[in-house]
């Protein structure tokens, strides 16, 4: 049980990088019609600059805190099993605010699958036998 939790989240920390090395990769090698399409979608984004530079900044901290999350989830800390909650609520919580977002499908596959790792990692340390290993004995009197 011990093991295949911390796969799980090795796996998590696999997925995050592939996802991100990915997306830079896409990013740098985009056709010349899909700039001039992100370029006519960012006239449509609602956040101003100074707006959109905030998020950011809070994206970067919720993603170190992710990071950080994911290693007290590996040693088995209660402290990341709370943080994991908060990074990936916060995460998800700051993508409206990104603006509209072109990609490929292969990206969006690969997004999806990093997605689902990050739903069993919390089926397992939130409902399944996993979550034992968070909970802190208490001695009794």
């Amino acid at each position: 049980m011990e093991s295949n939790l911390k796969r799980l989240v090795i796996l998590n920390v696999f997925a995050a990088f592939i996802v991100a090395g990915f997306g830079f990769y896409y990013e740098l090698n985009l056709p010349q019609q899909v700039l001039e399409a992100e370029a006519w979608l960012e006239e449509l984004n609602i956040v101003n600059d100074r707006g959109e530079t905030a998020v950011l900044y809070l994206l970067i901290a919720v993603l170190a805190g992710h990071f950080l999350s994911l290693f007290l989830l590996y040693r088995l800390s209660n402290l990341g099993r709370t943080l994991f909650l908060i990074t990936t609520v916060s995460g998800f919580a700051t993508m409206p605010f990104l603006g509209y977002t072109i990609s490929s499908p292969l990206y969006d596959i690969i997004e999806y699958c990093g997605i689902l790792l990050e739903g069993a990692l919390f089926y397992s340390i939130y409902f399944s036998e996993a979550k034992t290993l968070f909970e802190k004995s208490i001695p009794s009197s």
